[in-house]
């Protein structure tokens, strides 16, 4: 830049600087209204470390500083002088001049004290680049010294020696409270290799606004953020990772969060756990039921810890102990529970550390129940050959006939179609006319009543036996 361009930079700017500082003089005027505090934040905090205040103002701005080689005007935070005034001086306390540090171009002041450890109420006092004197009274009460560290909790609380499978996530929010002080920040970490930090963050709401029109120079882009509040909420997760074959479960390891406060003062809080194989399901006995339970029930696997249970489509098995009775870290046995439908149920085992699903079910069967017997008649000497037709009627199920049950005599050489939903066997001899009974051991029974007639009433005939019942 030229020389004769420089002088005439300087001489606009200083125009400009002289305006500019002209127009902070408020109150010359009637039609202007008085310079004011008209606000100072936080009214209230520990004074063992630096408090940076945030003061409002309107009405009063600083001066501005000339560069003439760089041809930028800039603000002049040096023209503002802020004080804190003990409110009873008497006690030999000093004022304390505040360091200036920070203005958002419009009406909002930043300036910052040093630590000091007494306990006090203040006044505060804000003086102009020309001459502007403005005090609020009880404007600022320092506390002294921090009595403690945060306090720190969790929600949801995690139990100590409790124990979390592989493969499960754990959530929860640590909280840091200070009270009146501020909390810096919190940070977390496992023994099994998760960690976490939440620093103290700005609340976008108390951003500083932008520059009022015509200012000469932008709001700071790095304007003091807000102090760290004084209660700090720190979300975590971590995810317990696979065991590997030749560790021990359950193992134990520890959560530990730690909180510290603005002066260092730091509250620490440790919680053992133990990390847990899933249980794992290799078979259990009998792989069909009947609705009314109370079957034998044996589920076999690994990693059943004291406590697991074993249920069917979540419901627990009955017995002594609910869920049945685990004998070992391999065995859980009880009786099936009753249901009031036939199908498949998942077969569970749940523990401390999870609950695992078998990959195959266990299914609820009705009891045998016959429609029809075909023929339905013939002679007393027996040795017909009969069709026994129904529902749920599965293999190994034992067809009777008789006048009651204690009479009952089975069919012989039976045969079960499952494609057709039917038994073929022999009858064997009797008189009169009888009942027929379908007896599933583990189903139950069902019964066709008054179902087949043998109708030689004077055993006369010949008898006619079907070659497949000699």
């Amino acid at each position: 830049m030229t020389d004769p361009l420089r002088a005439a930079l300087a001489r606009t700017l200083a125009v400009l600087a002289v305006a500019l500082t002209l127009a902070n003089w408020t109150g010359c005027t009637p039609s202007t209204p008085p310079a004011r505090i008209t606000a100072v934040d936080p009214a209230r905090a520990y004074t063992d470390g630096p408090v940076v205040l945030r003061i409002g103002l309107e009405n009063l701005r600083p001066s501005f500083r000339l560069d003439v080689d760089r041809g930028t005007l800039a603000t002049d935070l040096d023209s503002v002088k802020v004080r804190l005034l003990p409110t009873a001086p008497l006690d030999g306390s000093p004022d304390l001049l505040l360091d200036t540090i920070a203005w958002d171009g419009g009406r909002r002041l930043w300036a910052k004290t040093l630590a000091t450890p007494a306990a006090r109420m203040y006044a505060l006092e804000v003086t102009g680049p020309i001459g502007e004197h403005l005090t609020s009274s009880n404007a600022f009460e320092g506390l002294g010294p921090d009595p403690g560290p945060p306090s720190i909790s969790m929600v949801p609380p995690l139990v100590p020696d409790s124990i979390i499978g592989e493969g499960q996530a754990t959530t929860g929010v640590i909280i840091a409270d200070d009270g009146l002080g501020t909390v810096e920040g919190i940070h977390w970490e496992t023994t099994i290799g998760s960690s976490g930090h939440c620093p103290a963050t700005d609340d976008s709401s108390s951003t500083p606004p932008a520059g009022s029109p015509g200012s000469p120079d932008p709001p700071d882009p790095a304007l003091p953020a807000d102090p760290p509040p004084a209660r700090l909420e720190c979300p975590f997760s971590f995810t317990i990772p696979k065991l590997r074959d030749q560790d021990v479960s359950p193992q134990s390891f520890s959560f530990t969060a730690w909180a510290r406060d603005q002066v260092g003062q730091q509250a620490t809080l440790t919680i053992a756990l133990r990390a847990a194989r899933l249980p794992g399901i290799v078979s259990f006995a009998a792989t069909v039921g009947g609705l009314g339970g109370y079957q034998p029930f044996v589920v076999r696997g690994n990693n059943f810890l004291p406590g697991a249970r074993a249920l069917l489509d979540g419901v627990p098995l009955t017995g002594a102990t609910s869920g049945g009775e685990r004998t070992s870290d391999q065995v859980i046995s009880g009786w099936t529970p009753p249901r009031n439908r036939a199908g498949p149920v998942t077969v569970q085992v749940v523990s401390d550390a999870g609950t695992t699903q078998a990959p195959t079910f266990f299914t609820y069967v009705s009891a045998p129940s016959p429609r029809e017997v075909q023929p339905n008649h013939g002679p007393r000497t027996g040795g017909t050959r009969v069709t026994v037709r129904g529902n749920d009627l599965r293999d190994g199920a034992i067809v009777y006939v008789g006048a009651t049950l204690a009479t009952r005599q089975p069919l012989s050489y039976p045969q079960y179609d499952k494609s057709q939903n039917k038994i073929v066997g022999c009858l064997p001899p009797g008189t009169g006319t009888m009942t027929l009974w379908v007896y599933d051991a583990i189903t139950g029974d069902g019964e066709l009543p008054s179902s087949f007639t043998y109708d030689d009433a004077s055993g006369t005939a010949t008898p006619t036996i079907d070659p497949a019942c000699r």
